[in-house]
C-alpha cells in the first residue's frame, strides 16, 4: 500500500513538476554572462576568471535543473530563451577557457579543478544565487525543496523493498529446509544444488550490502576531510554503487551538497 501511495505521490509530482518547468518567467531575472563579469570579483585577474566560469556554471545549473525533464528530449524541450541564456553562458565560459590558456598557460584540467573548487563553495554558491532576482531565487529554492523531498520518498521506498527482500530469503530458505526434511534421498540431492544456489544469493547479496557500506564510509571520511576532489569521486562511487553504475543528474546534486558542506584549507 506504502509503495502505490508512494508511486502516486512520484507521478503527481512530476505532472506538477513538468507544468511547473514550462513557466520561464523566472529568465528575466536571470542575470546575463555580462552581469556575471561585472559582479563577480577574485583577489586577482586568474582568480576572478575562475569564478567567473563556477558562477556561470552554477546559473546554467539553475536553468537546466527547472527545466526538467525538458532539458533532455530532443524535440519541443528548451525553450528559444532558455536555450539563448544557456548558450550565452557557455559561450562566456569557453571564452573564459580560452583566455586562462593563453594568458596563463594552465590546461583544462587545472581550470576545472578550480572551477569546480568554487562551485562546491557553500558561500559562493550564496553569492551567485544572489545575483538571481527574488522570483527566480524562490523559484529554486522550491525546486531544491521539492528535489529534498523526492530523495527521502525515494529512500523510504528502498528502505522498505530492502526489508522484503530479507523476508523473501527467510521464507525461502525455511521452506526449502522443510522440502528437504520431507523429501526422499533421490530429491535431496536436488534440494542441495538448491541449497547451495540460494547459499550463492545470500553471500552475493551480503557482498553488495558490505561493499555499499565500505563505499559509504569512504564517502563520509572523505567529506570529513578538506579534499574536495577525493570527496568527489568518493561520492561518485558511492552513488555510482547504488545506481548500478549509472548517476543521475541528482546524485550530482547531493553529492555538490555534501560536498559544500565541507571544511576548506
Amino acid at each position: 500500500m506504502k509503495t502505490i501511495c508512494f508511486t502516486i505521490f512520484i507521478a503527481l509530482l512530476l505532472l506538477s513538476n513538468f507544468s511547473k518547468s514550462q513557466d520561464v518567467s523566472y529568465l528575466k531575472e536571470m542575470p546575463t554572462s555580462a552581469d556575471v563579469l561585472n559582479k563577480i570579483e577574485g583577489t586577482d585577474d586568474l582568480d576572478e576568471q575562475y569564478q567567473q566560469a563556477a558562477a556561470l556554471t552554477i546559473l546554467n545549473n539553475v536553468i537546466r535543473d527547472l527545466a526538467g525533464s525538458r532539458y533532455f528530449m530532443t524535440e519541443n524541450g528548451l525553450t528559444p530563451l532558455e536555450k539563448s541564456y544557456m548558450d550565452d553562458y557557455e559561450q562566456q565560459i569557453q571564452k573564459i577557457y580560452q583566455n586562462i590558456e593563453a594568458q596563463y598557460s594552465k590546461d583544462v584540467m587545472t581550470i576545472n579543478r578550480m572551477k569546480f573548487h568554487y562551485e562546491t563553495d557553500k558561500e559562493f554558491n550564496k553569492k551567485t544565487l544572489a545575483l538571481l532576482g527574488a522570483n527566480a531565487r524562490k523559484r529554486y529554492d522550491e525546486f531544491k525543496i521539492n528535489l529534498a523531498e523526492k530523495n527521502r520518498k525515494q529512500t523510504e521506498a528502498n528502505e522498505e523493498s530492502k526489508i522484503k527482500l530479507r523476508e523473501s530469503l527467510v521464507a525461502n530458505k525455511k521452506a526449502k529446509e522443510e522440502e528437504k526434511r520431507k523429501e526422499s534421498y533421490k530429491l535431496l540431492l536436488l534440494a542441495l544444488g538448491v541449497l547451495a544456489l540460494a547459499a550463492l544469493v545470500v553471500m552475493l547479496y551480503i557482498f553488495i550490502i558490505g561493499r555499499s557500506g565500505r563505499l559509504k564510509r569512504n564517502y563520509e571520511m572523505a567529506l570529513r576531510g578538506t579534499d574536495k576532489a577525493a570527496a568527489l569521486q568518493a561520492g561518485r562511487k558511492y552513488y555510482s554503487f547504488l545506481r548500478g553504475g549509472r548517476l543521475t543528474i541528482y546524485d550530482e546534486q547531493a553529492i555538490a551538497n555534501d560536498i559544500s558542506t565541507m571544511k576548506t584549507i
